[in-house]
């Protein structure tokens, strides 16, 4: 739900956190980190520079207005310092009813969630979390084709973090099928 890119020198690192609270720190496609939080946490990774290892920790947290701002270090300087981090656009309008639709889908509301997810698409149609939240609803209910293209959405639209379609438990039941290797492949999630 958040978004922004930091540039030191030559290196460019993204920082993005996602629908369930999980932070992933990305070098030229790579995450090189990956916490969860609520109120803020830290990032120690490494990057290669001109050949030699570069020790970076970028640090998350709140500021008095409860947005979302970094800190990064390169070699315990500090480089960056309360760098905001805006929640993405796409993902500001219908939040409530996104919120929503999360919510029902972890009290297993399933019927409910569905509908409060096509409330937020209807104000979003372009929001990927939306669209996987719905895929883990028609998981859970066994619903393949609503599951498989709604899951396919999600994919084209984005959700951060591809590594969801093969961990959540919620999407179990559509990782069982023999269709799900064809699925993959189909949508670039192998090599």
């Amino acid at each position: 739900m958040y978004y922004t890119k930091v540039k030191v020198g030559k290196t460019v690192l993204e920082f993005h956190n996602d629908m369930w609270g999980i932070e992933f720190v990305i070098h030229q496609g790579r995450i090189l980190s990956k916490k969860g939080s609520i109120l803020g946490t830290s990032h120690f990774f490494l990057i290669e520079e001109d050949g030699h290892e570069i020790r970076y920790q970028l640090n998350t947290k709140l500021n008095s207005k409860m947005g979302v701002e970094l800190d990064l270090y390169r070699q315990g300087k500090l480089v960056v310092k309360d760098h905001p981090i805006p929640m993405q656009a796409k993902h500001a309008y219908g939040l409530a009813e996104k919120r929503k639709a999360l919510k029902l889908l972890n009290e297993f509301d399933l019927d409910h969630a569905i509908e409060a997810c096509h409330i937020a698409l209807d104000k979003n149609p372009e929001d990927g979390e939306l669209y996987f939240y719905l895929a883990c609803a028609y998981s859970l209910l066994e619903d393949l084709d609503n599951g498989y293209s709604n899951l396919a959405q999600a994919i084209k639209y984005g959700i951060g973090d591809n590594s969801q379609i093969f961990d959540n438990d919620k999407l179990a039941y559509l990782r069982i099928q023999d269709r799900f290797e064809v699925f993959i492949v189909e949508n670039g999630l192998v090599d």
